[in-house]
């Protein structure tokens, strides 16, 4: 429902917003407030020395009230607009309006060099954007290594003292370098071996004669005899030819190992076995740790998860709210899902738009300017682009809307814009609904539409609503929050498109569709597009 006008105040913000809803309120018969107060009359445009017409093009939101005129016959004042007969009995119906329906081109109006008057442009973002994605989450594992030793990292090294058997080899036998053994070990106990030597020659083989006669002083009583060899050196009738060599060897027994010992060689050993306290090494397996792939995923940037849409963060968090992504407003659910749509509202003024490209930037739905009524002489013009922009932004599963900008005096009027907006709504096939946008025509306030009081603007109102909804659109009334409030009276079961870039309507509060902004940028669309979000999922 639209909301009723309040007398003689401009209302702003949310006690407005509140105010407008209240059905029922009837406004009292005075004028437009301070607008009107300032329209421009007959006697005005008679004093000027060369005349201006306004060039048909639409303004901006809620304050945009820029217009541009070029030189041309005037469409009449605006006491004369005012004593125009109003046709009776209008039917609401869908009309052939091939016979008034002009071409941007045949109506001259170029370039209109409209400037918005919009305050800011894209919000700042609220969420840093990155690119949809997702990694596998990985599990750590931790479980005890296997020791390689040809890597260090498998293993550590421990040391503790620890009695060890021990297998010894010990000289038993040491041996001079004639090969007489100087020290040997038996049972136990170390001997200590003394060797002396004599020779005799007799001229009779006799062995005891020879002994008697080396050992004669008894110099040999305590050494036993090792060697005893008699060699025959001489010739037939020598007397002498028996050389007796005799060797002796006296043992001592020692209380301990030989001390010197570093001339002789070690010719026997033994070995044995001890118990010993050394300092052991030993490598032991550490714990390490493995990256396992669970199944399940973190992800980032946008993605549809059962059918729904939602976003996550940099960090792998799902948003929720009112956010910002890359200048679009989205609205999401507690539980993160999007339950808004960003949209567009484009015209001629674009020219070529990509919508291509206008799908990859976010955006699910466009309102496409269908035409607009001349501010001065009255024409109903066609967009230009209006064709191109249905059907492009149809084919790349973009939902389309068509809205008129209305200059209109009378409801005959009023049901020629909704004509328009009705043909091509069946030409191009629409699923979004139709829209008047209302509003002043110029910074002058002289366009043929500015007079008009809350009474014959509601009218107007009425009359494109009820010729939409008979031909089985949605109807709606796009305009400034607070022109609405100052020229329209309630209306019942109309949707709202507020054009608001100064006030806040995230809650979707007493809108359906909330222009934020007149000078959006979207990638695929050339200069300023007004840019928006509706909550009808939400609703």
């Amino acid at each position: 429902m639209l909301p009723a006008r309040t007398k003689n105040k401009v209302m702003s913000g949310r006690a407005a917003a509140a105010a407008f809803f209240l059905g029922g309120l009837m406004l009292a018969s005075a004028g437009c407030g301070a607008r009107e107060e300032s329209a421009v009359g007959a006697q005005d445009l008679e004093q000027e020395e060369q005349r201006t017409e306004p060039t048909g093009q639409e303004s901006g939101n809620d304050t945009e009230v820029s217009a541009f005129y070029k030189t041309g016959e005037s469409g009449g004042s605006a006491e004369e607009k005012e004593e125009m007969p109003e046709p009776q009995s209008v039917p609401y119906t869908a009309m052939d309006i091939s016979g008034i329906l002009i071409t941007e081109d045949e109506a001259g109006s170029g370039e209109d060099g409209w400037i918005s008057s919009s305050v800011g442009g894209m919000p700042p973002d609220t969420v840093e954007y990155v690119p949809s994605s997702r990694e596998e989450i990985l599990e750590t594992v931790y479980e005890e290594s296997t020791v390689d030793e040809n890597d260090p990292d498998t293993y550590r090294i421990i040391e503790y003292e620890q009695e060890v058997p021990v297998i010894l080899e010990e000289p038993t036998e040491y041996t001079d370098s004639a090969g007489m053994v100087r020290y040997a070990l038996q049972d136990g106990i170390w001997y200590e071996y003394l060797y002396g030597a004599g020779e005799v020659a007799l001229d009779t083989e006799d062995e005891e004669l020879a002994l008697l006669l080396l050992n004669m002083d008894g110099a040999y009583d305590d050494y036993e005899l090792m060697e005893l060899n008699c060699e025959y050196s001489g010739e037939e009738g020598d007397p002498a030819a028996y050389s007796y060599h005799v060797l002796y060897r006296k043992t001592i027994e020692l209380e301990g190992a030989p001390e010197e010992v570093e001339h002789l060689s070690v010719t026997k050993t033994e070995q044995t076995q001890s118990m010993e306290l050394q300092t052991v090494q030993e490598k032991v397996p550490v714990m390490v740790s493995r990256e396992e792939p669970t199944g399940a995923y973190r992800y980032f940037g946008w993605q549809e998860e059962e059918g729904k849409s939602c976003y996550y963060d940099e960090d792998g968090n799902r948003v929720t709210g009112a956010q910002v992504i890359r200048g679009i407003r989205c609205e999401f659910d507690r539980d993160g899902y999007l339950i808004s749509r960003s949209g567009v509202d484009v015209s001629s003024r674009n020219g070529t738009v990509d919508w291509e490209k206008v799908r990859a930037a976010g955006i699910g739905f466009a309102m496409v300017r269908g035409g607009y009524r001349g501010t001065g002489n009255g024409e109903l013009i066609l967009d230009g682009e209006a064709g191109r922009n249905l059907e492009g932004a149809a084919a790349v599963g973009i939902s389309t809307g068509v809205y008129i900008y209305s200059q209109a005096v009378n409801e005959l009027e009023a049901v020629e814009e909704a004509s328009l907006a009705v043909a091509l709504a069946r030409e191009y096939g629409t699923d979004m609904p139709l829209a008047l946008k209302m509003d002043t025509s110029g910074p002058s306030y002289a366009g043929r539409a500015d007079g008009l009081s809350p009474e014959d603007r509601t009218k107007i109102a009425e009359a494109f609503c009820e010729t939409v909804r008979n031909a089985g659109y949605e109807p709606m009334i796009f305009a400034g929050e607070n022109w609405i409030a100052n020229n329209l009276e309630a209306l019942e079961n109309v949707t709202v498109w507020y054009a608001a870039d100064d006030a806040d309507h995230s809650d979707m509060d007493g809108c359906e569709i909330w222009q934020y902004t007149a000078k959006g940028t979207v990638d695929g669309i050339t200069g300023d597009v007004g840019v928006n979000i509706s909550c009808e999922m939400q609703q």
